[in-house]
């Protein structure tokens, strides 16, 4: 069951999944909206309050030091999405920005991708990244069908 930062339910509705290019939404509380320079200041504001946690599993957040980095990844995967070869996802819960799903080197002729998240530490454990992986499948088969897609951290 996912949660609330109160620890009360999110609700999910099984039949809820709203699905385009730019945005999914997982259940009434939470979206997936393809990453845009409109919120390049709260994703560096986010990756900075997560940097030391984050950095125990991956080696990009130490190299997050400015705004303009992030303005850069955003230009970057934005140009990925539109190419075809990523998609990169704000997870967004009531209206705030509190991680990332990405589906990384998508490879149409294998049918092949990873699949990268991180989220806010405040909401580990809650079950938000568990809800958004639901829909993984959909995202995918929306463009093609894949016969696997890895996890990465």
């Amino acid at each position: 069951m996912t949660m609330n930062q109160d620890k009360t339910p999110l609700t999910m509705n099984q039949n809820s999944h709203y699905c385009s290019s730019e945005t999914i939404r997982v259940s009434d509380a939470i979206t997936l909206e393809m990453v845009q320079q409109s919120i390049a200041g709260d994703l560096f504001d986010l990756i900075q309050r997560n940097q030391l946690r984050l950095s125990r599993f991956l080696a990009w957040p130490k190299k997050v030091e400015s705004l303009e980095d992030t303005r850069d990844f955003i230009q970057t995967q934005s140009a990925d999405h539109h190419r075809g070869v990523g998609k990169t996802y704000a997870i967004i819960i009531q209206g705030r920005d509190f991680g990332i799903l990405s589906f990384n080197a998508i490879d149409s002729a294998n049918q092949t991708t990873t699949i990268g998240y991180w989220i806010d530490g405040s909401l580990e454990g809650k079950g938000v990244v568990s809800a958004t992986q639901e829909v993984n499948a959909g995202i995918l088969v929306e463009d093609a069908a894949f016969k696997a897609a890895t996890p990465s951290f």
